[in-house]
């Protein structure tokens, strides 16, 4: 297998991944996949700067969000998200 991209398997149990109130977050070669989270089944984010790049988001499901959950709560100008060289595939938001 490639060494360089690593799989999350969140097994439908939880948010994969949690950032929070961090800079220069980089989220990078990654598949998040099979995420169930309340707010974002595979990436929540609040009051942070994060870059996600090369990741794939693959069936993941959320009350909010479904793949990415970003909370806009106490949100300033610093706090910026960039998405770039990623896929959605197969994620939904619970009905």
């Amino acid at each position: 297998g490639n060494r360089d991209h690593v799989i999350i398997n969140v097994g439908n149990k939880e948010t994969g991944i949690w950032v929070e109130n961090l800079k220069n977050v980089k989220i990078k070669n990654l598949t998040v996949e099979d995420g169930a989270g309340e707010r974002g089944g595979a990436v929540f984010i609040r009051q942070s700067d994060v870059l996600i790049d090369s990741v794939n988001f693959h069936s993941n499901t959320s009350d909010n969000g479904g793949a990415i959950y970003i909370d806009q709560y106490n949100y300033s100008s610093d706090d910026v998200v960039h998405i770039k060289k990623s896929k959605f595939m197969h994620n939904r938001r619970y009905i």
